[in-house]
């Protein structure tokens, strides 16, 4: 994901707007970086099974994914509270019918 700015990953644009999931087992990547942005890369071992990605939360299954949503519009303690922050909460999109599991 870029923190400020573009990129191409391996030929894949890359905004602030989305990210790019790459295939795992790849040895190299070709990053173009485009003056003045910086990027967040992360890496690691797959998961076992594929995840899901929504708004601000990572889940296994939709049902999970719709209980955290529930929890945060409820502003259960699993989220926590910003101390010093005064403005509302941000709030969670309108629930997708179907999601696309991560490979």
């Amino acid at each position: 994901m870029t923190l400020h700015g573009t990129a191409v990953v391996n030929g894949h644009e890359l905004t602030e707007d989305n990210m790019v999931v790459l295939e795992s087992g790849l040895t190299e990547i070709e990053i173009q970086l485009h003056a003045g942005s910086r990027i967040l890369l992360l890496g690691g071992e797959p998961f076992e099974s594929p995840i899901l990605l929504w708004w601000n939360f990572v889940g296994r299954t939709q049902e999970e994914l719709s209980l955290a949503r529930d929890q945060w519009i409820n502003q259960d303690q699993r989220f926590g509270n910003i101390a010093d922050y005064q403005g509302p909460r941000l709030e969670a999109p309108t629930f997708p019918d179907k999601m696309r599991a991560s490979r």
